[in-house]
């Protein structure tokens, strides 16, 4: 059997009760559309109506991609596509009047990392005082050359090589110390913005520092 159109007449004089060809007609347009969306290897359904196929890269992103068809019969064929980094979206049509299968092919240039390069940015006299920090720039296909990479490193050094660290110390206190004067500690100077005093038959107090540029 073959596709018949559907009946529109339905409800008028004498289209009230579906007879047997009405449920035959109806399984069998049923089967049809089931072959035409799951037809194996892409299966393509009869007439001119063109089969949309999304199709996804193995590795992309791919370059250069060209859609076409493994061996296929007569009156089928390629009759668009758009190509994606990721896949590809095509349409196949068959002119035949029954339904053919088909295998879909795409051939394309997939872009992969190669001769991978590091660079490398460092402060001697920041690891003597702070340590070594370590920080590892993620991966980014927008950094495609050596010089760009440096050109990174060395701003994140010069953003994090000198940190204004609070520091934090009990001592004698001095009651006469306000918010933002400045003091020295071990060589080094810090602007005061916090400072607790307690008494206990003796001053002492607790003071918190932030350190100049």
């Amino acid at each position: 059997m073959a596709w018949e159109n559907p009946k529109t007449n339905w409800g008028q004089l004498g289209q009230t009760v579906p007879g047997v060809d009405d449920f035959n007609r109806i399984e069998e347009n049923i089967r049809i559309v089931g072959e035409y969306n799951r037809a194996p290897g892409y299966g393509v359904a009869s007439g001119t109506n063109a089969k949309a196929i999304t199709a996804f890269y193995n590795q992309p992103p791919v370059i250069e991609a060209v859609a076409s068809l493994d061996s296929p019969p007569a009156g089928v064929s390629i009759v668009d596509a758009t190509y994606y980094g990721w896949g590809a979206a095509v349409k196949v049509q068959n002119t035949n009047t029954t339904n053919k299968q088909v295998t879909l092919v795409i051939q394309g240039k997939p872009l992969t990392v190669q001769n991978k390069e590091r660079a490398i940015a460092r402060d001697e006299t920041s690891i003597l005082e702070n340590g070594v920090l370590r920080f590892e720039f993620p991966a980014n296909p927008l950094v495609q050359t050596l010089s760009q990479a440096q050109a990174i490193a060395d701003a994140l050094l010069a953003s994090v090589k000198e940190p204004r660290r609070d520091i934090e110390m009990d001592w004698f206190g001095n009651p006469a110390l306000l918010l933002g004067d400045r003091v020295t500690v071990k060589g080094k100077d810090y602007h005061v913005i916090r400072q607790e005093l307690d008494w206990q038959g003796y001053l002492q107090a607790r003071l918190t520092g932030r350190k100049t540029e």
